[in-house]
């Protein structure tokens, strides 16, 4: 599952975009009309990178989540963390366990209250359960929850 922070204001304005009707490719269509005209650029890189992760086309997912990265560099905020998160995410389901677990890493520094999200994340599951990464995952989340 993906963490949901911003994912609902940039695709559909429901908890339930498929069941709505607004589907992923068309939420990343270049043709497609925006659903609010108030989006910062935050708002757009992570929905599109939230929609091109639900359709799992991971490499220009990270494209975006990098995006919102560099938008926020010189800042420690929630767009940072859901951002180290979904990159997290889609570095497990890739197997990519190091840039996984680093990934990991960055979103509790900067937002411990996630480490709540981890062990019943489906997208992480790899990582939580891998034989070498399953011990440092713990190892952090036992930090961050001390």
């Amino acid at each position: 599952m993906l963490h949901p922070r911003f994912a609902r204001q940039a695709v559909c304005t429901c908890d339930a975009p498929v069941e709505c009707g607004v589907s992923w490719t068309s939420a990343i269509s270049p043709n497609a009309t925006p659903l609010k005209v108030h989006f910062s650029q935050n708002d757009i890189w992570f929905g599109k990178g939230y929609a091109l992760h639900g359709l799992k086309q991971f490499a220009e997912a990270e494209i975006c989540y990098m995006k919102v990265l560099e938008l926020n560099k010189n800042q420690i905020n929630e767009n940072r963390a859901v951002s180290y998160y979904n990159l997290a995410c889609i570095y497990s389901l890739q197997k990519l366990w190091e840039r996984s677990f680093v990934s990991l890493k960055q979103a509790l520094e900067i937002a411990p209250n996630y480490a709540s999200d981890v062990q019943s994340d489906e997208d992480l599951e790899g990582l939580v359960t891998h034989p070498i990464y399953s011990s440092k995952v713990k190892i952090s989340l036992q930090n961050i929850l001390k």
